[in-house]
């Protein structure tokens, strides 16, 4: 009986990370970012540089479109947690749209320079972005063609 059980459930396990795998990895469902990366990866003041990312989920597609950049957040937002459980929290209050001032914090405690963000993940997120282009604190780079996402530059206050 058991050798029978351990086989439905391997047989079971490997459906489920097949199929999960296969849905997990598109990226038409939140908006497809290959530009946001092509763009970070062409240009070269970007190199170095952490990007915020709002779906860790994005991880593997920026890697392989701006390899040169840093991002905050791959393969697993576990590991984040695990190792600093306060600024996971406020990566994903920041994602959510629960932190209205975020940039300081985004530059500041998360080191980064760009934020690629998506309607999906936080339409107050999303338009606020927006208002901080229009105060200065924030460039727009590059937007979805369906304004699904959009990557923005965080400002620097000048020393």
């Amino acid at each position: 009986a058991w050798p029978l059980a351990l086989a439905i459930l391997a047989v079971i396990g490997a459906v489920g990370f097949w199929v999960g795998s296969g849905l997990g990895l598109r990226p038409g469902n939140r908006g497809e970012i290959e530009q946001a990366g092509r763009w970070l990866q062409n240009h070269k003041e970007a190199h170095g540089k952490v990007v915020f990312h709002d779906r860790w989920d994005d991880f593997c597609h920026l890697l392989f479109y701006a390899p040169d950049c840093d991002y905050l957040i791959g393969l697993d937002p576990t590991f984040f947690a695990v190792k600093d459980r306060e600024r996971y929290e406020l990566w994903r209050s920041i994602s959510r749209g629960k932190v209205t001032d975020f940039v300081p914090a985004v530059r500041d405690t998360f080191g980064a320079s760009y934020m690629l963000v998506h309607r999906s993940s936080s339409d107050y997120l999303y338009n606020r972005c927006s208002e901080e282009v229009r105060a200065g604190r924030m460039k727009l780079c590059i937007r979805d063609t369906d304004d699904d996402w959009a990557l923005f530059e965080i400002v620097r206050d000048k020393p």
